[in-house]
């Protein structure tokens, strides 16, 4: 059954990523992007397709909102490379599970 809250669009928020100088670092936050707007888009194709539940949108929701709030913070630290592949990690576990519900069915059917 899919709920109201999966019918309304994805809400991107923009925010001023910062690039650490680490190389390490700076290239797991180019990953993050990356899957973020993979995410994004797939997920918006599986609500599109009316095959996205509401538990699913919110997890991806409040996943991305903590992965961007991940690409704002400054420091280049030990704690902020744990934290970013952990925030990588959650990332792809929800991208995977997004994409399985997209290959369940071929376009266009229920």
């Amino acid at each position: 059954m899919v709920e109201e809250e999966a019918a309304s669009p994805v809400e991107v928020t923009e925010v001023e990523v910062v690039y650490p100088l680490d190389p390490q670092l700076r290239e797991r936050v180019i990953e993050i992007e990356r899957m973020l707007q993979e995410l994004d888009r797939d997920l918006e194709s599986l609500r599109a397709s009316g095959r996205a539940d509401a538990i699913l949108v919110q997890t991806c929701r409040k996943l991305a909102d903590r992965a961007r709030d991940a690409l704002v913070k400054g420091e280049d630290s030990e704690f902020r490379l744990r934290r970013l592949e952990m925030t990588s990690n959650s990332l792809a576990t929800a991208w995977r599970q997004v994409r399985s519900r997209l290959a369940e069915y071929p376009r266009g059917m229920p």
